[in-house]
């Protein structure tokens, strides 16, 4: 509805100055019917975030907040569930019945299945976190579902690839870094595998969910959210080597299985397969790797 006024509420932790200042030059700015503000919460504070969402009264959240770190949730395992399993923040909204939409992760997922052929399939498999940051997702997961049963979204999220973000700021993905090592021998593991997800799929599948009336009793629920292919460091590697031609002798393969263990565990193979929530959001499939890497760097895109 072009009259309706959509006031977007984006809620941070106090380091986020320069992103904020920078997303509003990307928000439709010339549309009246869009505001946009920043407001600084700590997620963890029970008074202080019920009487800001009691003030605001906000008609969907989308959850996008973590300490996405896998080293740093090792390291401060409180810390890392205290902000990834934000229970104040989380019961604050489920007291004011507010929709949400939330990011969750494929390492969830334990990697340990027997075959190649095999994907992770959100009604079928039961979770398995191998470390601390999977496991303060999962806390998240079963504490939505809980509380919000009927209209709360949990998006199991890959990978995430694609163009850079159009405000400073941001981290370049894994496929920016593959662009920048033309004529450098690197290694890439060829055994840890996801389903890595182009992030227009990803801004898709969350406005499909803002629209009012889409999320139901039957949408609500916890969803794979991952590509069509299933895609090791290598093949992106590789896929991105092609792109611009370089010599596919630096491109080196290497065996994550055959390392001696770090001090983070990892799953290996987490391709899942993401049918459920594309049947939701009205698509046959989501991106594949060829295609997210012609989306992240178009035909004008200069060598690096």
């Amino acid at each position: 509805d072009k009259n309706q006024l959509f006031e977007i509420y984006a809620l941070h932790g106090g380091s986020l100055e320069n992103f904020c200042s920078n997303v509003v030059k990307v928000v439709p700015s010339p549309n009246p019917q869009v505001t946009v503000t920043f407001h600084k919460l700590d997620l963890t504070r029970a008074e202080e975030v019920q009487k800001w969402v009691s003030s605001n009264q906000p008609d969907i959240c989308l959850h996008l907040a973590a300490l996405s770190s896998p080293a740093k949730c090792q390291e401060d395992s409180k810390r890392a569930h205290d902000i990834n399993c934000p229970v104040a923040f989380l019961n604050a909204l489920a007291k004011s019945n507010v929709d949400v939409v939330a990011l969750s992760t494929d390492q969830v997922y334990s990697g340990t299945k027997t075959s190649p052929e095999e994907f992770y399939v959100e009604t079928q498999d039961k979770v398995g976190p191998v470390n601390v940051y999977a496991t303060t997702k999962v806390s998240m997961e079963k504490t939505l579902v809980d509380l919000l049963p009927s209209n709360s979204v949990l998006l199991r999220s890959s990978i995430i690839l694609g163009p850079e973000a159009p405000f400073g700021g941001a981290h370049k993905t894994f496929l920016h870094f593959c662009s920048s090592r033309e004529g450098l021998s690197t290694d890439y593991f060829d055994d840890e595998c996801r389903s890595v997800v182009a992030v227009s799929d990803v801004v898709a599948i969350l406005q499909h969910f803002v629209v009012p009336g889409n999320m139901t009793k039957e949408s609500a629920g916890i969803y794979n959210m991952g590509g069509q292919d299933r895609a090791s460091r290598y093949d992106m590697a590789l896929a991105v080597a092609e792109r611009f031609q370089f010599d596919k002798q630096f491109v080196v393969k290497k065996q994550k299985a055959a390392m001696p263990p770090g001090n983070v565990p990892s799953p290996l193979d987490i391709s899942m397969d993401s049918t459920k929530l594309a049947k939701i959001v009205g698509r046959e499939a989501f991106k594949g790797l060829q295609d997210i890497v012609n989306e992240t760097f178009p035909p004008n895109t200069k060598r690096p």
